[in-house]
């Protein structure tokens, strides 16, 4: 994942930061009938930071299938599957702000949301 920083003061250490990323998944199923997909992502978040290695962070992340998943039963084609997912998550970040090299640690909890759908094929009739 790619992350960016960009501070909103100059300080010792920013109060403010704005991290930002983009995601990449390749999924190889190892189940009969399900193709291999690809999944992307990027989101955002926010960090203010209350001393110089104590912040709390608040994290926006989206996610979703390229094409959609397509399944597939004696060789033929019946039905594919897409979605998003939208994940939201706050907490605490521990970083050392000094230097072009920034160690930093997190612990961030929160939840998802989801959308599927779907269209599944009658074998007998085709799409």
């Amino acid at each position: 994942m790619l992350m960016l920083g960009v501070t909103a003061f100059a300080q010792d250490y920013p109060k403010f930061e704005v991290p930002i990323g983009f995601s990449f998944i390749n999924v190889h199923p190892n189940t009969a009938g399900i193709t291999s997909f690809n999944v992307f992502g990027g989101g955002g978040g926010l960090v203010y930071n209350f001393t110089p290695l104590i912040g709390i962070k608040s994290e926006f992340m989206g996610y979703t299938q390229g094409s959609g998943q397509k399944f597939y039963q004696n060789g033929q084609f019946v039905g594919n599957v897409s979605g998003n997912l939208f994940t939201y998550l706050f907490g605490l970040q521990i970083k050392k702000h000094s230097g072009t090299f920034q160690p930093f640690g997190e612990a961030l909890f929160g939840g998802a949301h989801t959308n599927l759908d779907a269209n599944i094929c009658r074998l007998e009739g085709g799409c």
